[in-house]
């Protein structure tokens, strides 16, 4: 049976690749799973984010369940209530970091846990079953609920109290550092600026005003969109971050116009903090650098692999019971806060760790060893999976003698010889085809890149 979820939640474009009709069927099938008694959905700033909601929620009133609307919110922010608070599940309408025509939801357990790919099939098994039959016997009269209950205000002010039991002290150095926050014009607005409002006197609150248009750029927090913020806050802060568009995510940069992946800040992080956490082990996904198992390793932290998708490094530290874990497009996980990804708490353990060190985040990064990593995709409007399994074989060939590992658990990751290193994966929340190349300079992994590119592209073209 086809799985309707991709990498984080289901994705797409109103109107060509999902109807209203769909929404309400996987509505429907969610909470058929989880035999919905009382649900949160919460939701972003896109413009159908607000009425796709809606459309869920009185959905389910007609079924009978009880649906309390958490308004505009950051993903982390309801993943904490569900762990704190008796619901079933919660929804997220929200499609993250993707651009502002695609629509998406998160679907999370009463613990506030994305949930599993085996989930995700057994509710995709419901919506297939179901799409002759879209629940009407289940809807009568009588179950139908009168109204629903707004719980934003409690839910945000639950998160800031929890992020202030993490964080109950930062020294006068920190607490006046001049820190830019960059909101994407969404969801973090209402739970992180409010938080770095009440705590440091100095903040500067960029792109703050919620805007489902996105007029800032676009929700992906990358170093391309963010630059032009970061150049224009050269020598005017100590440190910043960038939020997607709900807040799961938060990229670091400081006041020399440095922007740091989430894989270095992971690293940083670990090896700083790592008494203070109390970890010996980290996870994270392929596509971290090499770095990462370097130093770390070096460090007597160990270093897990998983598949990409904060869900995958989630479910491995709730099963093994590992406190901490990262991802490299930006974003801590640490359990006994959330299980799953905050921007907000990336940027205080990152706080913590330069208060530690007593110096600044571009000083701590210029001790570790330094590669280069070029991260780009192709769009694929052919099948995805073959041109994949042809790039892959291509690619495998052409480096057969330097190649010193592999690893396939989610595409495939080449470790060459001279520290370079190939990740080729297809995307799971859009039609592409991502390509990751590290190298000691930037130029060698550009080269590397452009040829891979240029070979995918060829491939393509047979295969119109």
């Amino acid at each position: 049976m086809i799985n309707i979820f991709g990498t984080s939640g289901v994705r797409g474009i109103l109107g060509k690749t999902h109807t209203i009709e769909d929404i309400i069927n996987i509505t429907y099938s969610i909470n058929e799973f989880f035999k919905g008694r009382d649900v949160i959905i919460g939701y972003d700033c896109r413009k159908h984010s607000l009425p796709l909601a809606y459309i869920a929620a009185s959905s389910l009133l007609l079924y009978g369940t009880y649906v309390a609307m958490a308004g505009v919110i950051s993903t982390p922010s309801m993943q904490l209530y569900l762990k704190k608070k008796n619901f079933n599940y919660g929804i997220m309408f929200t499609a993250s970091h993707n651009p502002k025509q695609y629509f998406g939801l998160k679907v999370f357990d009463n613990n506030g846990v994305e949930i599993s790919e085996d989930v995700e099939r057994r509710i995709s098994d419901i919506y297939f079953s179901s799409l002759e039959r879209p629940g009407k016997e289940k809807i009568t009269w009588e179950k139908s609920k009168l109204r629903m209950e707004d719980i934003t205000e409690n839910l945000i002010e639950e998160y800031i109290e929890e992020v202030d039991h993490l964080f109950p002290f930062f020294n006068e150095k920190i607490k006046n550092f001049k820190i830019a926050a960059d909101y994407c014009n969404c969801s973090t607005i209402n739970t992180a600026g409010r938080y770095l409002s009440n705590t440091f006197p100095n903040i500067i609150h960029i792109n703050n005003r919620l805007d489902g248009h996105f007029p800032s750029r676009e929700p992906e927090p990358t170093p391309d969109n963010i630059r032009k913020i970061v150049n224009e806050l050269k020598g005017k802060i100590d440190i910043g971050v960038s939020f997607d568009g709900d807040g799961d995510r938060g990229v670091i940069f400081d006041g020399h116009g440095k922007i740091y992946w989430g894989d270095e800040i992971g690293v940083i992080v670990s090896l700083i903090l790592k008494d203070y956490l109390g970890i010996d082990t980290v996870v994270t996904p392929i596509s971290s650098s090499t770095i990462v198992n370097d130093v770390l390793t070096k460090a007597g932290v160990k270093v897990i692999w998983t598949k990409v998708g904060a869900k995958n490094v989630v479910n491995y530290m709730l099963q093994k019971k590992i406190n901490l874990g990262f991802e490299e497009n930006g974003g801590l996980i640490y359990l006994p806060h959330i299980s799953g990804r905050d921007g907000l708490i990336t940027l205080l353990f990152t706080l913590k760790a330069i208060e530690k060190e007593n110096t600044s985040i571009w000083e701590i990064r210029n001790k570790l060893p330094k590669t280069y990593i070029i991260k780009r995709s192709i769009y694929v409007e052919n099948d995805k999976s073959k041109v994949f399994n042809m790039l892959k074989e291509t690619i495998q060939a052409k480096y057969d003698k330097e190649i010193e590992d592999t690893i396939n658990i989610d595409g495939i990751k080449l470790f060459l010889k001279d520290k370079v290193s190939i990740l080729i994966r297809p995307s799971g929340t859009e039609p592409k085809i991502r390509i990751f190349t590290e190298a000691d300079t930037k130029e060698k992994a550009d080269k590397i890149s452009s040829e891979i590119i240029e070979t995918a592209l060829e491939l393509m073209e047979k295969l119109a």
